[in-house]
């Protein structure tokens, strides 16, 4: 029996195990670890070269498996090369070469060979499984890397506190608010806690854990980083030309166009139910680009929505209170109806959830009953605060239309207009003592207009004679 022997070495597109001789139980230890040094690198993509492989038995193979799963959690993929033809048919037999990604491919080019690192393993602790089953301490803990999203919310983060420190000293006497500043980072916080923490970790293996990761990315994080309005941050600490280049954009036909209210709601209402009442959810099972480019959709999709909603950005559209309030309402059929449907299937709409399913996750189909019920009471719990919070806003008000807008400019005009009408009836042409105000103190409701309209009342419900 030839030993197996392994060696390392850095690829173009990650790091490469070469694999030689035979690999059965009493090396599947060695195996184990050589794969988990090379995980413990933060690698998206791990080649196993196979082609000097003679002979791989269950428990080696189960390590494979395992690796395979550990980076199928973090959105990349064990890739099993140029395997001779007796270990390929094992694969073929055991359905393993589903779960692995099987390659004939050419020897890559390598670099020099690197020393294995001493750190604790990346495998190591997981049980039968390649994830334990998910608890606050899992969520907690367990935090997997994603560069994108790290880069981003750091890019996102410096500018927000450049723009912070750059207000404070131009203005030292009205400093950027503080709470602004901390419901911003907050919704940072929130992108990375759904995306990087144990909660991005299980959003392959668990639908309901997808399911809270999808809430967390569009309905709790978008409406915070809407509040620490960083479009108005930019406008207080850019000068020119980077101020009036912000400006020419909020001015501009496309920005009004996406921050229109009824556009808003129509791309909120398209994602969530194109992305989790079609064939895409299956699409974002085994695609870790979709998976990724789906994050990106919700946040953007969860800003547009929100922002005319509860933001104070100087964008073209003013929405009254009232308005806000029905259209945040307007939400909540959507995620119910979606959360009901999601409830109501019979069997297992998504088929790769059954694809190397842990021994401890419910079943597919339970796992997708509950995350209906996740869509729809989460869902329904957090868009009934928002609506409390815009409520709360609204009363709190000290604009001269009460937050109304159009509606109040109309009861506004329709009262000028009929108290003015009945009063030149009743008393005839002369100096109107209105006209004598300074301009711009005019009011429909001060004491002359509320007695002339009480006359008027007074007058048409006086009875008639005859």
């Amino acid at each position: 029996m030839a030993a197996l022997r392994t060696s390392a070495s850095a690829g173009a597109d990650g790091p490469i195990v070469a694999l030689s001789g035979e690999a059965d139980a009493t090396t599947a230890t060695e195996l184990r670890e050589t794969l988990a040094t090379q995980l413990d690198t933060g690698a998206r993509q791990v080649t196993v070269d196979a082609s000097g492989l003679s002979f791989l038995d269950s428990a080696s193979l189960r390590v494979l498996i395992l690796a395979a799963r550990a980076l199928r959690g973090r959105h990349g993929t064990l890739v099993f090369a140029r395997p001779q033809p007796l270990v390929a048919r094992l694969l073929e037999i055991t359905g393993a070469d589903r779960l692995l990604d099987v390659r004939e491919l050419s020897r890559p080019r390598t670099q020099a060979p690197r020393r294995a690192r001493s750190r604790a393993s990346s495998l190591g602790g997981m049980g039968d499984e390649a994830l334990p089953p998910l608890s606050l301490a899992e969520v907690l803990t367990r935090w997997q890397f994603a560069p994108l999203i790290t880069a981003f919310v750091a890019v996102a983060a410096g500018l927000y506190l450049w723009g912070v420190v750059r207000v404070r000293r131009r203005h030292p006497a009205r400093p950027w608010p503080l709470y602004r500043t901390a419901l911003f980072l907050g919704g940072l916080t929130v992108v990375v806690i759904a995306t990087e923490s144990g909660i991005g970790s299980y959003d392959d293996v668990l639908f309901w854990d997808h399911m809270v990761q999808h809430l967390l990315l569009l309905m709790v994080a978008p409406p915070l980083l809407v509040v620490g309005q960083p479009v108005t941050l930019l406008l207080h600490a850019s000068r020119n030309p980077l101020h009036t280049w912000t400006k020419k954009v909020l001015r501009s036909r496309v920005m009004a166009a996406i921050t229109w209210p009824p556009f808003g709601v129509a791309l909120y209402v398209a994602t969530i139910v194109g992305t989790h009442l079609t064939g895409f959810m299956n699409l974002v099972e085994t695609n870790g680009a979709v998976h990724d480019g789906e994050h990106a959709l919700y946040l953007i999709a969860g800003y547009l929505y929100f922002l005319p909603l509860i933001g104070r950005e100087p964008i073209r559209w003013r929405v009254s209170y009232p308005s806000r309030i029905f259209l945040l309402f307007i939400a909540m059929p959507v995620d119910a109806f979606t959360g009901l449907v999601l409830g109501s299937y019979a069997s297992n709409p998504f088929p790769g959830l059954a694809e190397d399913r842990p021994g401890w996750a419910p079943a597919p189909l339970t796992d997708v009953h509950i995350g209906g019920a996740v869509m729809w009471v989460g869902g329904a719990g957090i868009m009934f605060g928002l609506v409390l919070a815009v409520f709360f806003a609204w009363s709190r008000e000290k604009r001269a239309d009460g937050g109304l807008g159009w509606l109040e400019s109309a009861r506004r005009s329709n009262f000028a207009t009929l108290v003015s009408s009945h009063q030149d009836a009743s008393t005839g042409p002369g100096p109107s003592s209105t006209a004598a105000q300074p301009p711009g103190t005019e009011s429909v409701d001060d004491d002359e207009h509320l007695a002339a309209y009480n006359a008027f009342l007074a007058r048409i419900n006086k009875p008639q004679d005859g």
